[in-house]
């Protein structure tokens, strides 16, 4: 029996095209630029601001407990210089309020400029920078997301992720130093005397990593798969982690749909404070197989199928672990497979897990992915894969919830299968 699929909330503003000049500076680990953010009003009425979200001033070291960059101790400033006027600046300095210069009427477009700069604080982090290399990670100012709930202006999370953007396409002029190479999010489709001309498309986020890395080239059908890696990492391991990257976005493609980009990016690191991050055709990760297969899934489950990390979390760490498992083979899994803690559940937000860290993995990840896997063992391997793959199909570059999913496994159990019991078994709140 086909379930109809639960209405969808009005995310916006949409189509979205970025536009961005910048130059990264390696002396003093700074990447400034301007940015043209332009956009549809899908919303209701006339639009007559916007939130801009810049996400460096959050930073903390993870597991440090120092506070977070905030207004004081900025690491990036921003400032609008055309379309509209910085009303006010909140959550420490990582939401920008726009009031428009004149007000986008229902259905049409319009467009913001500004200019940015970063500066990346040494540290072992997906934000962060180690010797000459440095991760530039959800460093790009977003447009925020207007849903149902309103506008999201969630704080940073050293524990997870926060983040929640749409879907957008990029146009990106990057200069780097003589001596130093960026990977990044897209391809690159043209270069001149240090500048790069990159391309993007269906990407929720930009971000890049720099140093004057190696570099071991490959490919998986139709995809070029690029790895890179300090020059002190040994060029076995490099070949090592090309294979894997290659087979897992081999049996990805197979198993939940085409990966829909010409590149993928896959920089290596001893990154042990955060073990890997993933991000639109770039990931970073620990050159091993859990983690190179975890990243990489990732570009299914939130580069292709995103969801608001902050309120969702299991919503893609659950599935990208899920997908790993599958392909590595499976930890054993306990019974009940996620952890009875009182007031924490498999859905639980961020909120909750920033204040309960220790069991954000055992629960997430671990107790997600024997959820799932509890789940596909009930309705078989075959058939659960292909519901995925239905799953990544239906919902490809958007955003979905757990009553998406709810409604996706509705649609592909035999008649009489009690989903709402597999959920509550597994600790997911369902009415």
């Amino acid at each position: 029996m086909l379930v109809a699929p639960p209405p969808q909330p009005v995310r916006g503003p949409d189509q979205i095209t970025y536009r961005l000049n910048a130059t990264w500076t390696q002396r003093t680990f700074t990447l400034a630029g301007t940015e043209s953010i332009h956009f549809r009003n899908n919303g209701s009425g006339p639009l007559r601001v916007l939130w801009i979200r810049h996400w460096p001033n959050g930073w903390r070291p993870v597991g440090s407990g120092v506070a977070s960059a905030g207004c004081r101790h900025a690491l990036a400033s921003l400032r609008v210089t055309a379309g509209g006027r910085v009303g006010r600046r909140a959550v420490g300095c990582t939401a920008y309020r726009v009031d428009l210069r004149h007000p986008v009427p229902r259905g049409r477009r319009g467009a913001v400029q500004v200019a940015f700069k970063v500066r990346v604080p040494p540290g072992d982090d997906r934000f962060a920078r180690t010797g000459p290399y440095a991760n530039i990670g959800n460093a790009i100012p977003l447009l925020a997301v207007h849903d149902n709930r309103g506008w999201h202006l969630d704080g940073y999370s050293s524990t997870g992720e926060s983040f929640y953007s749409l879907n957008a396409n990029w146009n990106v002029t990057l200069r780097v130093p003589k001596g130093i190479r960026a990977a990044t999010t897209g391809n690159v489709v043209g270069r001149r005397r240090g500048v790069l001309l990159i391309r993007a498309r269906n990407a929720r986020d930009f971000a890049l990593a720099t140093g004057p890395f190696r570099t071991l080239t490959g490919r998986a059908g139709s995809v070029t798969v690029r790895v890179w890696a300090p020059r002190s990492m040994r060029p076995a391991v490099l070949r090592r982690s090309l294979s894997l990257a290659r087979g897992a976005l081999t049996a990805y493609q197979r198993d939940y749909g085409p990966y829909g980009a010409p590149e993928l990016d896959v920089v290596l690191g001893t990154f042990q404070a955060f073990g890997g991050m993933e991000y639109p055709q770039l990931v970073l990760t620990l050159p091993e197989f859990g983690p190179v297969r975890h990243e990489i899934a990732h570009q299914w489950f939130y580069g292709i199928v995103g969801d608001d990390q902050r309120h969702e979390p299991w919503l893609d760490e659950s599935f990208a672990s899920w997908v790993e498992h599958d392909l590595s083979g499976f930890p054993d899994c306990p019974s009940p497979p996620v952890p009875t803690v009182p007031g924490v559940f498999l859905d639980s937000s961020m909120n909750v897990f920033d204040r309960r860290p220790e069991r954000y993995g055992e629960i997430v990840y671990e107790g997600g992915s024997c959820a799932l896997e509890v789940l596909a063992h009930m309705l078989g391997h075959t058939t659960f894969r292909h519901m995925l793959k239905t799953y990544v199909a239906d919902h490809r570059y958007g955003v979905t919830t757990k009553a998406d999913f709810l409604a996706a496994v509705r649609d592909a159990a035999p008649p009489g299968f009690d989903v709402s019991a597999w959920a509550r078994g597994v600790r997911l709140r369902v009415s």
